[in-house]
């Protein structure tokens, strides 16, 4: 969740489930750095900056941790280099429920290659091991995903937001589902994937596809 966020359900008695408290807001000169932890694993020291200023709707909270939270990346001033608090934190509550919260502007950018390697990390432990499908390695992947309530049925939509081709994409679902999968790409038309790239092996579905060209989508289906 973003500060916005953190901040109404801290208004709301709920900072005990979230792990921190909102402190300081910013609009302009700040960024954040990514300090070592295993969430943010390669990406350690690296620095992300949104440009606040040129987005008006774009704001950066500091966050005061509270027990057992931990900082993933820290605020800094631009001018100072003043290091001014926790910019996001990675919460395991009292009810076994995992949490993060992202102060700094968190919807933008997300192709970045640091955000994307961050991003990946936090999205598996969010799950602890129970993420409906996992493999998609290629940066700059935009995913959607859906499934019935009976988890008979999924749709995952993946869109290229990136310059380059993606190459071959392969994902496996913790489900098995039906082996009729199909793949939309527009225009209309569905194409039924073969048996080379749609296979269960362990337990899990696998399906193959092949590579999406720059600002592309494909949508992969089960009925």
């Amino acid at each position: 969740m973003d500060g916005e966020a953190a901040s109404i359900l801290c208004e709301r008695g709920y900072s005990n489930l979230i792990g921190c408290r909102p402190g300081d807001c910013f609009d302009n000169g700040v960024m954040e750095i990514y300090v070592p932890h295993k969430l943010n694993g390669k990406a350690a020291r690296e620095h992300r900056n949104t440009r606040l200023e040129y987005e008006n709707s774009s704001t950066a909270y500091t966050l005061i941790p509270l027990t057992g939270a931990e900082p993933l990346t820290m605020l800094n001033s631009i001018p100072t280099h003043e290091e001014l608090g926790a910019a996001s934190i990675a919460f395991e509550n009292e009810l076994g429920g995992r949490c993060v919260v992202m102060g700094y502007d968190p919807w933008r950018f997300p192709n970045m290659w640091h955000r994307e390697h961050q991003l990946h990390n936090i999205f598996e432990w969010l799950w602890n091991g129970h993420a409906p499908y996992t493999g998609i390695k290629q940066p700059g992947i935009f995913q959607l995903y859906r499934e019935t309530p009976d988890r008979k049925n999924f749709m995952l939509m993946l869109t290229n937001i990136w310059e380059d081709e993606s190459g071959s994409i392969q994902i496996s679902f913790s489900n098995v589902f039906s082996d009729h999968i199909r793949v939309y790409r527009g225009k209309g038309t569905f194409e039924d994937l073969s048996r080379q790239d749609t296979w269960i092996e362990n337990g899990r579905r696998f399906v193959r596809i092949s590579s999406l060209e720059s600002h592309t989508f494909a949508v992969i289906i089960n009925d």
